[in-house]
This record gives structure tokens, sequence and C-alpha cells, in this order.
């Protein structure tokens, strides 16, 4: 017979669902006194991570962690997110308590991949925020800088003296072309891997979670 299972355990939810049975639909577990405020959820992927990413992203962490308010709010966070129009985007379900979705024990690993559905483009800062674009075909450097850069983000920029500019290191934002386009915007510099630093991805997460009905 199996023990009391610790919920930080990264074998946590596959020990629960084999005490349990794994084809339960249920929103709620079968009772056990240790499983109070456990409910099933989708589970959170993050991206895996080698110990050079930890480590760039804890020094650029430290780098700016005597930011203040004011000097945080200068920056103008910037993304593209593809959303999936099927309800039926195989989703794994995970148990694990309220408030943890973020909690490793809880996440699964999975590389990026391009799903059926449309691709958007959003810039958002403390007060203000893009146009949302949607982009049609592959995200080229040519076309970031001519669909995006040139028609949004260096008029917005222009809008808001001293702001700095975040983009992630996807290729056709370090184009060279795409840095020519940049030559009179302060651009942040930014950690490889590290989607859950920035406020924007939230926002996604929001919206797909409307568009996306999971499969439980």
């Amino acid at each position: 017979m199996l023990g009391p299972v610790d919920p930080r355990d990264v074998n946590y939810t596959k020990t629960m669902l084999r005490m349990t049975s794994t084809e339960q639909s249920s929103r709620r577990p079968p009772h056990r006194a240790w499983l109070k405020d456990i409910w099933d959820h989708g589970a959170h992927y993050v991206l895996p991570l080698a110990p050079t990413h930890r480590r760039f992203r804890l020094e650029w962490c430290h780098a700016r962690g005597n930011w203040t308010a004011a000097e945080s709010n200068h920056v103008v966070f910037s993304d593209e997110s593809r959303f999936n129009l099927s309800s039926d985007d195989n989703r794994v379900r995970v148990w694990r308590p309220r408030g943890e979705r973020l909690n490793p024990a809880f996440a699964l690993q999975r590389h990026t991949a391009l799903p059926v559905g449309v691709m958007v483009w959003g810039a958002n800062a403390y007060n203000t925020w893009s146009l949302l674009v949607l982009i049609r075909g592959t995200m080229a450097s040519q076309r970031y800088v001519h669909y995006i850069l040139q028609p949004h983000v260096l008029p917005l920029m222009q809008r808001l003296p001293g702001a700095i500019f975040q983009l992630d290191n996807a290729r056709p934002h370090t184009a060279r072309v795409s840095q020519e386009c940049l030559h009179t915007v302060t651009t942040l510099p930014w950690p490889a891997r590290s989607p859950d630093l920035y406020p924007i991805e939230h926002v996604w997460f929001i919206w797909d979670g409307d568009l996306v009905i999971p499969r439980v």
C-alpha cells in the first residue's frame, strides 16, 4: 500500500493517479485526507533549461534587482504568440493545489513547436499598449521589420520618451536588418528561454484559456 505523498514531489501527480485511477474525468479527485484543496488543472509547460540558461537568467535578474518601479515602468514588452483554435490540443491534466501553477513539481517540459492556429504580435508597457497584429505566414526578419517594427514599434517608442524596448532572442528579432531598424531605440538584453520573465506572457495565457477548451 502506498503511503502519504508529498505534494511537492516531482512524481506526485503520477503517484496520485496510480492511487485514484488514471481514467477518472472528475474535476475533484476521490476523497483523501491529504488531497484537500487539490484540483486537476492543465499542466503548465516550461522550456527545458540547461545550466547556462539558469545562470544567465539569474545574472539578468540580479543586474536589475535594484530597479525602481519607475524604471521598470519604462520597459515596453513585446512578443508573438500562436493560439490554437482547436479544443483538441492534447493537453495533459495534472492534480495540484490552487496557486501552484508555476511550481516545477507540477510542470511538464515541452520544446517549442508550431501548433495549428493563428499567430499575433503585441506589446505593452505600464500604461500603454500596441495594436494587436495578426501575423500571416512565417515571421521572417524582413516581414518582422516591414509589418511590425516600422508601422508599430517605431511610432510607439517615439511617443514614449525614455522607453526601453524588450524583445527576445528569436531569429527575426536578432537579425541584422531588425537591429539596424532599431538603431535609434534603446533595447533590453534578454536571457534565452525566458518567456516567463515578462508580463505579456500572462496576457497570452489568459487569452489562450478563453480560446481553448482543454480536453479532460
